[in-house]
């Protein structure tokens, strides 16, 4: 039962900040597929999940491992403030995956127009 509120909290508390569990589970080291089974009470909360847990996001190890206590550690004041080099990472990561995207797209349609060409259609004529 103290494990089910534990999960119910951090559930809400994600959910309240907008926080996705795969972003959890990527920004502590775990598996997605662990963090979503711990999350889904398949699996217990184990002190070396709670310990990065509570470094990452504050909370305290105590209550994540007991359900007692602060649901924060003490020196904590409960402002989540995303990774920002993370944050900055993935934006790079998806600018460079978009223009992949629009190389291959451009790619694709001089393929197209060429075909085009080769069999004297036009794109009205296709439609």
């Amino acid at each position: 039962m103290k494990n089910e509120i534990v999960l119910k909290t951090l559930m809400g508390y994600f959910l309240e900040h907008n926080i996705h569990r795969a972003d959890v589970a990527d920004s502590i080291g775990v598996s997605r597929a662990h963090f979503y089974s711990i999350m889904k009470g398949r699996y217990t909360l184990t002190k070396s999940v709670a310990v990065k847990l509570s470094k990452r996001y504050g909370f305290s190890e105590e209550w994540l491992t007991t359900g007692e206590g602060n649901v924060f550690s003490s020196d904590n004041d409960n402002n989540y403030e995303p990774d920002i080099s993370s944050l900055i990472n993935k934006i790079k990561q998806q600018e460079y995956e978009i223009k992949e995207l629009k190389k291959s797209l451009e790619k694709y349609t001089n393929e197209l127009m060429e075909l085009y060409k080769k069999y004297g259609l036009t794109a009205s004529k296709v439609n």
